[in-house]
């Protein structure tokens, strides 16, 4: 016969009763988050969103979260949602931090109290860090490079101002006074000409006759050239499709890549700007006969205040601005030089889209 003890009986439906309702509680909590409208609420978030039980448990993470976190697989078996686990642990207060999932990737992360569960809200930071970096980066190289010709200045206007000094080399030292002047004015006037066209500061886009806008950048540069005695060429295979863009910021590119290629280029030397159609584009290469300059430069030529010979006069950001402009115009920039043989020289070569022609239609 079997025998039942009541009380057992009785304590253990109890406690499974105690459990039952302990789900169905827990169920109903979680319902209100995650039912199938919240749930999708959720998954559209335009940031990634993780809960937390207060126990640390995952309840729910969002595709967002998945991917700011460049998880995979199971979000809690990731050395990364441990690292998160244990920042949002060490403080149980609304916290904010930063977090790396890689060395390119920088996550803002706020952390509070939603109800019974720990709120986590990812916000992907790396372009903004980026931009930060190379802000102070930009500014310490303005610093720096405003540094040296004010202190040039003021050294030889101290000498000049001295009552010993003989009257020739008071003469010297206001010749390099001006020469440094006329340096820190390039300077600012390039300064502010790239920050205008990295902050965004699109001039109006028109329709543009590339050959007219070479001929007039060329025609303001040719007695430069002409007084070191370098020949300057133009060609052109017509016809030249029009490309839309800023007039102005087209002829300064020009005006920028013939500066330099006269800068570098002896007496005898041979600068030839062309103009090719190809495609759905235009191609426009300034080639000189120069000295060309070494390999290991050209990555960086294109750097803000890099200058490969730096007792030449210039601010280094000429070809800065060349690259943001085109940039800008969605071309392509390509820079090859030769320091030795037949083929010695530097080649600048950038291509812009052209406006596509639009067929006529035949007069009936």
């Amino acid at each position: 016969m079997l025998v039942v003890d009541f009380k057992l009986a009785l304590f253990l439906f109890l406690l499974l009763l105690c459990g039952l309702f302990w789900l169905v509680w827990m169920a109903a909590r979680r319902r209100v988050l995650f039912d199938d409208g919240q749930y999708k609420v959720w998954q559209s978030f335009p940031f990634g969103v993780v809960f937390l039980s207060l126990s640390g448990r995952l309840w729910f993470a969002n595709q967002n979260a998945y991917r700011l976190l460049q998880v995979k697989q199971e979000m809690t078996t990731t050395a990364v949602y441990a690292h998160l686990l244990q920042k949002v642990q060490q403080d149980t207060a609304v916290q904010q931090f930063p977090l790396s999932p890689s060395p390119e990737t920088t996550l803002d992360v706020w952390v509070g109290r939603f109800g019974a569960f720990s709120l986590i809200v990812l916000r992907d930071a790396s372009e903004q860090r980026r931009r930060e970096m190379e802000m102070h980066l930009y500014w310490s190289s303005v610093s720096h490079e405003l540094r040296t010709p004010l202190t040039s200045i003021l050294s030889h206007l101290e000498l000049s101002r001295s009552e010993n000094v003989p009257a020739d080399v008071q003469k010297h030292s206001l010749e390099i006074v001006h020469q440094q002047t006329l340096r820190l004015h390039n300077l600012i006037r390039s300064t502010l000409d790239l920050g205008r066209l990295k902050a965004g500061a699109h001039a109006t886009r028109l329709k543009v006759d590339i050959v007219l806008l070479a001929e007039e950048a060329i025609a303001e540069m040719i007695l430069l050239a002409e007084a070191k005695d370098i020949s300057l060429n133009f060609h052109f295979d017509p016809p030249v499709p029009p490309i839309l863009g800023s007039p102005d910021q087209l002829k300064q590119l020009f005006i920028n890549l013939l500066d330099n290629a006269i800068k570098y280029c002896q007496a005898g030397d041979v600068i030839t700007v062309s103009l090719t159609a190809v495609s759905d584009a235009v191609q426009c290469q300034i080639a000189d006969t120069g000295a060309g300059i070494p390999a290991e430069h050209l990555p960086r030529l294109t750097q803000q205040f890099y200058r490969v010979n730096r007792d030449m006069p210039g601010s280094g950001l000429g070809l800065a601005i060349v690259a943001e402009v085109v940039r800008q115009h969605n071309g392509r920039l390509r820079i090859t030089s030769q320091t030795e043989g037949e083929e010695r020289g530097t080649a600048v070569s950038f291509t812009l889209p052209a406006i596509p022609t639009i067929p006529q239609l035949d007069e009936m």
